[in-house]
């Protein structure tokens, strides 16, 4: 076979896509299942976050979770330190079903078994151990992967319908965190923060009242600190008042509308924490400045018991306050003034005008009518003194004194206090007078008279003579009625000497019984002379002794017929 006859050889070139195998496709398929199935499971991972404690009490890593109404929505990943070692920042792995509510203002906190005046709380974390509960706030923020923990859970909810205000108050007392909020007696609410005002001056208070009761705070609304007890004594006697035991251990607020308070802005968000109920509703004449009025009034008299704040009075109600006390200077010491300024709510008096020329038109008509002011006393105890306006037509007449300074000036009338110390100091020199050492040591000999008189053995042994001679007598009568005159005469001459005799042995100590009753009569007489003519001891005493003269004129007369008579018991007269 030569060479000519070899097949010339064929080269085919390969066609376009045929240079992959078929085998090669099933790895990438795979890969591609794979890759799938790791990014669902990194979509269905959620987002992480770092939440920052100060400490990790009860926490650790892969078991702590985190829950929004008791539902589980993530869990801490690791705990670890921050650079600075002060606090723990703890990686938490969300739900992503909650990707959208991590944003500013969210607020973490953690969850543990807690005992506090309002009761206990996280008791379920006892078997379950601590977990770290949220917030989710408005919601209104911008997104966020860092959140600061709060040291306490929130008091209200921010989903809680309801309203959110301030107080502010000069004093916060014991009012706290958590106390309570009361409209009539019904718990509504809560305080939640407590802190001092921007400039220092004021304690502020964030308190959160439930709905739909926040819809009675408007402008007309009144706070006041309910804390502790509260004591009061008047007409109706002493009056103790307690709202609550939560109350009294952490404080309370109480507020009520008051339908004549002054009107205001109705979109009102800070309101005036009043100490007590009635300075809240004295603050609603006290809050509109442009319906107040102040006026001066000069005293000759020492003002002593007088003070700042002060009330003033017309018929026994509060009108007004004393705003200050200064003196007006003179040539000379003695010719110095002391003037008061009257800080007047004509409201209360029915004065419904906010226009300070007619509110002073409508005083100057009343001093021309007689309108005067005075001191008076507002307690003998203390001394403490208020203005009192009166109305003293036979005063000579004035006018309201409109250039005066500081405020246009009252006349001013004398104080009858005077006129009281001295009357009290003559109802005081009067008891000093009393010689009541000279009573007592007469009333308790009179008493001592009396009770050896009780006690003698003549005053025992007479009674008992007496009945025993009456006896002797009535028996010598049944016998004559019984026997024969004739046969009898001589038992009855012997029974009725007998019943001479014990009438004899009985009258011998009735003359020194009488001297004693009589003895007694006159010291107890005059023992109680010394208490006054009208009293109800005299009275009584006056008639006791009566009888008692009476009983010794009776046994004396008794005695004097038996010494010359001792038979006229037994025939009579």
């Amino acid at each position: 076979m030569s060479d000519d006859d070899l097949a010339e050889p064929r080269v085919e070139r390969p066609r376009r896509g045929a240079r992959l195998s078929v085998a090669w496709l099933l790895p990438l398929i795979a890969l591609a299942i794979a890759g799938g199935a790791a990014w669902r499971h990194y979509a269905a991972l959620g987002p992480q976050i770092t939440i920052v404690l100060d400490n990790a009490a009860g926490l650790e890593a892969g078991r702590t979770a985190i829950k929004y109404r008791d539902v589980e929505i993530g869990r801490i990943e690791s705990l670890a330190f921050d650079d600075d070692f002060a606090r723990v920042r703890a990686r938490a792995r969300m739900d992503g079903a909650v990707r959208d509510r991590l944003r500013e203002g969210a607020l973490f906190w953690v969850v543990r078994p807690q005992l506090t005046a309002s009761g206990v709380s996280g008791l379920d974390t006892l078997l379950s151990g601590s977990y770290l509960a949220v917030d989710w706030g408005a919601g209104d923020g911008a997104q966020a992967d860092t959140f600061a923990a709060a040291p306490e859970p929130p008091l209200t909810p921010s989903d809680t319908p309801g309203r959110r205000i301030t107080l502010r108050a000069q004093d916060g007392g014991a009012l706290a965190p958590g106390a309570p909020v009361y409209f009539k007696s019904i718990e509504v609410g809560r305080v939640e923060t407590k802190r001092l005002s921007a400039d220092g001056r004021m304690i502020e208070f964030d308190v959160f009242v439930n709905a739909p009761y926040s819809d009675r705070i408007d402008a007309r609304t009144r706070f006041w600190n309910a804390s502790g007890v509260s004591v009061a004594l008047g007409a109706q006697g002493l009056r103790l008042d307690v709202t609550s035991l939560a109350a009294l251990l952490r404080g309370g607020v109480v507020f009520d509308r008051f339908a004549d308070a002054a009107a205001g802005p109705e979109d009102t968000a800070a309101f005036i924490l009043h100490a007590t109920r009635e300075e809240a509703a004295d603050s609603r004449f006290s809050e509109n400045p442009a319906a107040q009025l102040r006026l001066s009034v000069a005293f000759d008299q020492s003002v002593r018991g007088l003070g700042d704040g002060a009330p003033v009075e017309y018929r026994g109600v509060q009108i007004g306050v004393v705003e200050a006390i200064a003196f007006v200077p003179g040539a000379a010491l003695n010719t110095l003034q002391i003037v008061a300024t009257l800080l007047i709510q004509p409201e209360r008096i029915g004065v419904i005008d906010t226009i300070p020329e007619s509110n002073l038109a409508f005083f100057q008509r009343s001093v021309e009518r007689g309108l005067r002011a005075r001191l008076a006393s507002g307690s003998l105890v203390t001394g403490a003194l208020y203005v009192e306006l009166v109305d003293a037509p036979d005063a000579p007449p004035e006018r309201l004194d409109l250039d005066a300074k500081p405020y246009p000036r009252l006349p001013s009338v004398p104080s009858t206090l005077d006129a009281l110390r001295g009357r009290a100091e003559e109802v005081l020199a009067r008891i000093n007078k009393l010689p009541v050492e000279e009573l007592l040591a007469s009333a308790i000999a009179a008493l001592d008279s009396v009770a050896a008189l009780a006690a003698d053995p003549d005053l025992k042994r007479a009674p008992q003579e007496l009945t025993g001679a009456l006896s002797a007598a009535r028996g010598m009568l049944d016998g004559l009625a019984e026997a024969d005159l004739a046969g009898d005469a001589a038992r009855a001459m012997a029974a009725t000497s007998s019943a001479a005799a014990a009438f004899e042995n009985a009258a011998a100590g009735l003359p020194a019984l009488v001297r004693r009753l009589n003895d007694a009569a006159a010291k107890a007489e005059s023992a109680i002379d010394a208490y006054g003519a009208g009293s109800s001891l005299n009275t009584e005493a006056v008639a006791a002794l009566r009888e008692m003269r009476q009983a010794a004129r009776a046994i004396s007369t008794l005695a004097q017929t038996l010494e010359r008579r001792p038979n006229s018991l037994i025939i009579g007269r």
